[in-house]
C-alpha cells in the first residue's frame, strides 16, 4: 500500500510540475534573454554611460526617498490597520493602488498636483513611486503588527515592565522580518515604476529619467527584432535592463530570505 501511495504520490506531483512549467519558463526564460542578450564589453562600456549613471542616480534618490516616505508614513497606519480587526474597509484603500493602472495613476497625480508645481519634476517621481509602492509595505507591516501575542504583551505588563520594554522584547522581535520584507518589497516596486511616473513626471534625462524610463526612452518605438544587431541606443536600453534586473533581484532575495528564516 504504501508503494502505491508513493506511486500515486510522485504522479500528482508530475502532473502538477507539467503544468506549472509554462509559467516557470515564461519567468526563467525572460530574465536569461537579457543576460544572454548582451556581451561583457558592450555591458561595461554602457555601464558607465552618462544616460546609465544618471538614471541609476535618479532612481537611487527618488526610490529611497520614496520609501522612506512609505515606512514614515507607512507605519501608523500599518499598526491602526493591525488593530481594526476585521475592518476591510483600510484594507482596501491601502490596497487600491495594486488594481489602479499605472497610466491613471499617472493622470491622476497629474490632475491633483500640477497647481502646486509638482508635475515633470523629482517630486512627482517621488510622489508616483510613493503611490505604488506603498501598499507593498503596509501590508508586510500590518502583518507583523497582528502577529505579536497579545499575551506576551500582558505578561510584561504584569511582571512590571515598561512599554519600551514591550517594544523592546515582545514587539520588535516579531515584526522586524516583516518591516525589512516590506521595505524591500516597496523598494523594489519603487524603482520599477514607469507608467505613472511617465505621465506625472515626464521622460527628461537627467531630471525624471528613471532605470525605467530610460529603458523605455532608448530603446525606441520602432525596437529591432534581432538582438545581435541592436544599435546603439538599444544596447544601452538593454544594459539598464540588466542594471534593473540586478538592482530588483537581489531586494527581493533580501525579501524572500527573512521570510524564509521566519517560517
Amino acid at each position: 500500500m504504501r508503494g502505491v501511495r508513493n506511486e500515486t504520490s510522485l504522479l500528482r506531483k508530475a502532473i502538477l510540475a507539467a503544468f506549472g512549467l509554462p509559467v516557470l519558463l515564461m519567468v526563467f526564460l525572460p530574465i536569461c534573454g537579457l543576460v544572454e542578450g548582451i556581451s561583457p564589453g558592450t555591458f561595461l562600456q554602457n555601464l558607465t554611460n552618462s544616460v546609465t549613471l544618471d538614471a541609476l542616480k535618479l532612481s537611487g534618490i527618488s526610490s529611497a526617498i520614496s520609501t522612506g516616505l512609505v515606512v514614515v508614513f507607512g507605519t501608523p497606519l500599518a499598526l491602526l490597520i493591525a488593530r481594526s480587526g476585521r475592518c476591510g474597509f483600510l484594507k482596501g484603500l491601502v490596497n487600491l493602488s495594486l488594481f489602479v493602472p499605472p497610466a491613471v495613476a499617472g493622470l491622476g497625480l497629474l490632475v491633483v498636483f500640477w497647481r502646486f508645481g509638482f508635475s515633470f519634476s523629482l517630486k512627482a517621481v517621488v510622489l508616483a513611486q510613493f503611490f505604488v509602492a506603498a501598499p507593498y509595505f503596509i501590508r508586510a507591516a500590518a502583518g507583523s503588527f497582528g502577529a505579536v501575542p497579545a499575551g506576551m504583551k500582558e505578561m510584561v505588563l504584569l511582571e512590571g515592565g515598561s512599554g519600551f520594554q514591550i517594544f523592546t522584547n515582545v514587539t520588535l522581535p516579531v515584526i522586524w522580518r516583516g518591516f525589512v520584507a516590506g521595505t524591500a518589497m516597496a523598494w523594489a516596486r519603487g524603482l520599477s515604476e514607469f507608467g505613472a511616473t511617465l505621465i506625472f513626471a515626464g521622460n527628461m534625462p537627467g531630471r525624471t529619467q528613471t532605470l525605467p524610463l530610460a529603458i523605455w526612452g532608448n530603446l525606441g518605438s520602432n525596437p529591432v527584432a534581432d538582438v545581435s544587431k541592436f544599435p546603439q541606443s538599444q544596447q544601452q536600453a538593454l544594459v539598464i535592463a540588466v542594471v534593473l534586473l540586478a538592482i530588483a533581484l537581489a531586494l527581493g532575495g533580501v525579501a524572500l530570505g527573512v521570510q524564509k528564516k521566519h517560517a
